[in-house]
């Protein structure tokens, strides 16, 4: 990484800093007014902001690693994914550091999250019918944002998606609600991946 780049990245971690609070606060006053849901869904335009409005805008690096390639610019279209991982990430801490739900315990993932509150682990096919297991763990925030939980998705190649070719049906990850959406079973014990 250049140090352009690396400084961009810094400039983008302190951009992310000064707004989030303000669309954390933004985000949870209008779940309040419109929905019994803790957060609604993230939309293109943030409560409260001007729809044209930019504060920032940049675009580093290159496709590949190889600096002769064709380098990204602002309005290469890209897939955003992972990078929600962060915002989800300090959106669940600050809720955490707001006493609104706990890292630890399971009771809020079970009251928030109830597809998640009895969880089973997928341990192979026998006969082409999924084999199951209850968890000795529950899932919990702490567990879901460091990636121990035992969810996976859907499309990666393996037991998932055998299963989902099982029950007839696509992958839907990414593609609906989370209820929806994460009802496969897990790959693994939730805290031992």
């Amino acid at each position: 990484m250049t140090r352009q780049q690396l400084c961009g990245s810094r400039r983008t971690v302190t951009w992310l800093a000064t707004k989030l609070p303000f669309l954390f606060d933004s985000t949870l006053q209008l779940s309040k007014q419109t929905t019994p849901e803790v957060c609604p869904k993230v939309t293109e335009k943030c409560p409260g902001e001007e729809a044209e409005k930019k504060d920032f805008l940049a675009a580093y690096g290159t496709f590949r690693l190889d600096p002769s390639l064709e380098a990204f610019i602002t309005k290469t279209p890209m897939w955003f994914a992972f990078m929600s991982n962060l915002v989800a990430s300090v959106a669940v801490l600050q809720c955490i550091a707001r006493d609104l739900f706990d890292i630890i315990s399971s009771e809020d993932v079970d009251r928030l999250l109830p597809e998640w509150s009895q969880p089973q682990i997928l341990v192979g096919f026998e006969d082409r019918q999924p084999v199951l297991q209850d968890a000795k763990e529950k899932v919990t925030a702490g567990k879901l944002i460091s990636h121990i939980s035992g969810l996976a998705y859907g499309f990666h190649p393996g037991l998932l998606l055998q299963c989902c070719q099982w029950r007839g049906e696509g992958h839907r990850t990414m593609r609906g609600k989370i209820p929806d959406v994460f009802t496969m079973p897990l790959l693994f014990e939730p805290g031992t991946g």
